[in-house]
């Protein structure tokens, strides 16, 4: 009977020796607190040293990281009267697309609207060099009478070359936005389209006095605002344009005006006003580009060409300040990407 007594004392002690050899220690039940929800921490505390760290324990930024702004600025384009120096904004298109800056708005008057509205309407440079080099003298005028070609353009032919371009198009359906202006005699004050018949709005601001005459409609004569307001900054901005480029072709008009070709005084001193008000218009653009058109005549189809050399030359020479005004843009507070450094505007 003592034999089953000394065989379990010997299974004791090899037992007990096997667990002191290995060092694994008597089996005990598992808990689990499920109070703590949160995942495992890997490396410091958020609170501590000079990185967060995500539930994984991958570093993040600081919460103070320099913001990034969501979007690139839009860049609104501003193209003066002139006449067929106008052809100088075709220039200026061709260069400033060259140089890979994308234009979000457009207003323009006199020639300036033709070619800003243009562009607007087509999207695209090369399109834009086509329309525009269908027009030619005798469309601008319009067949002479007798023989004889009148000083002021009656607009009649403008007026179909422009119903060719546009059709029924509305400003509003423009592939830029766009906006212009014009005068109605009887009213007094400028309106401002942003919607409306492209063709009947854009004959309006060609029709500069001493250059051409006014247009029909709304039962009123409407002749061009550029006598009051060559660049419309203002248009531009509320088109949604963040920083403006404005081009003035009438910078050397009050300097040579003794030298303009033409023998009507009246036009003379409105080109000399109109070249003023471009000045004063200007101060509200971020840059003011004024191509150098020494020379260069109000009407002069032949030296078309000359013009747009001479509007990429002028951008040519304002990429520095333009590239410089972009990369200074800041936008609105709610546009940022992270926190706001103090006073970032």
């Amino acid at each position: 009977m003592k034999l089953p007594r000394i065989l379990t004392l010997f299974w004791v002690v090899l037992n007990l020796a096997a667990c002191s050899t290995t060092g694994t220690p008597p089996a005990t039940p598992t808990t689990v607190d499920l109070s703590q929800n949160e995942p495992k921490s890997y490396g410091p505390s958020p609170m501590e040293g000079s990185s967060e760290h995500t539930a994984n324990g991958t570093p993040t930024e600081k919460s103070d990281a320099l913001p990034i702004p969501r979007r690139l600025p839009k860049i609104g384009l501003v193209l003066g009267p002139g006449g067929t120096r106008g052809f100088a904004h075709l220039g200026i298109i061709k260069e400033l697309e060259e140089e890979g800056f994308k234009i979000s708005a457009i207003t323009g008057s006199g020639f300036g609207a033709l070619i800003g509205g243009t562009y607007a309407f087509t999207g695209n440079v090369n399109r834009l060099e086509w329309e525009i080099f269908k027009l030619r003298e005798e469309i601008y005028y319009d067949p002479p009478l007798l023989g004889l070609q009148p000083k002021v353009a009656r607009g009649k032919s403008m007026f179909q070359f422009l119903n060719q371009l546009f059709h029924s198009t509305s400003i509003q359906d423009f592939k830029i936005p766009f906006a212009v202006s014009a005068l109605p005699k009887r009213g007094g004050n400028q309106l401002k389209f942003r919607r409306g018949h492209a063709a009947t709005l854009i004959r309006a601001s060609l029709a500069i006095p001493g250059l051409m005459e006014g247009i029909h409609f709304s039962d009123d004569e409407w002749t061009s605002a550029a006598t009051v307001e060559p660049l419309p900054i203002d248009q531009v901005r509320k088109l949604g344009a963040d920083i403006v480029i404005a081009v003035d072709l009438l910078s050397d008009v009050a300097r040579v005006s003794n030298r303009i070709n033409t023998s009507n005084d009246t036009f003379k001193a409105l080109l000399v006003a109109m070249s003023a008000l471009s000045q004063e218009n200007g101060k509200g653009a971020d840059i003011l580009i004024q191509p150098d058109l020494a020379g260069f005549e109000m009407i002069d189809f032949n030296r078309r060409g000359d013009a747009i050399f001479r509007g990429k030359k002028a951008v040519q020479l304002s990429i520095r300040k333009i590239k410089e005004v972009i990369s200074n843009w800041k936008p609105p507070k709610e546009e940022w990407i992270g926190p706001l450094p103090e006073n970032p505007l």
